[in-house]
This record gives C-alpha cells, sequence and structure tokens, in this order.
C-alpha cells in the first residue's frame, strides 16, 4: 500500500508559511 505523511511545521497548525514538511512514503504492505 502507499501512505502519504503530511507535516506541517509552524507555532500552530493553522498557520501556514513558515515551514510545510512533505514525505512521501510507498510501504510494501498494507
Amino acid at each position: 500500500g502507499s501512505e502519504v505523511h503530511i507535516e506541517v511545521l509552524g507555532e500552530s497548525p493553522r498557520s501556514v508559511g513558515n515551514e510545510i514538511e512533505v514525505e512521501f512514503g510507498v510501504s510494501s504492505s498494507d
């Protein structure tokens, strides 16, 4: 299966613009 992890680094999750880290991971087993 495939897994998508999105993490927003900032003072608050609602705040957008500071740092956004997006990781795309694919696992063989779902």
